[in-house]
């Protein structure tokens, strides 16, 4: 029986507290200038340079249907690791947080946009953090932009 905890990187978007497994993130940095790419959705705020990397940065806040606020020098950047590295902005991190399975519960009480995306809710203060399959929500998400992409210096 494995009852090792999972580690999760907490962050709030819009005075939610959400949460990523901690192996789906590679650094976090203060907020960088977007280049806005000409005639993106609305998902896709546009791209960051990253020491020589041209990397996408997507809008956590549209794809959770949340409401949308201008990035702030207060905000963070999110680089996720992989093959197909993209960011994202969350407004506030709060820390890393470790989670047994038994205090993972199913997501109900949230729009069915939401229960679709979530894979569980944790309590963590009196507040419930809702935990993200990061490669459920980015992989659309790159497959929906990357005819805009495929230009962009690697």
């Amino acid at each position: 029986m494995n009852n090792h905890p999972i580690h999760y990187f907490i962050f709030r978007l819009a005075e939610q507290l959400f949460a990523i497994t901690v192996s789906d993130v590679e650094r976090v940095f203060r907020a960088l200038w977007v280049t806005p790419i000409p005639d993106s959705p609305p998902l896709l705020r546009g791209v960051v340079n990253l020491r020589g990397r041209v990397l996408p940065v997507f809008n956590l806040h549209s794809r959770l249907e949340l409401p949308e606020k201008a990035v702030d020098t207060t905000d963070r950047l999110v680089l996720l690791p992989g093959q197909f590295s993209c960011c994202f902005f969350v407004d506030h991190v709060e820390g890393v947080l470790s989670f047994h399975k038994e205090e993972i519960f199913p997501p109900t009480r949230f729009s069915a946009h939401l229960e679709q995306i979530l894979e569980g809710i944790v309590q963590y203060r009196q507040e419930t953090v809702l935990l993200l399959p990061i490669r459920h929500i980015v992989h659309p998400l790159l497959a929906q932009t990357q005819p805009l992409l495929q230009g962009l210096p690697a």
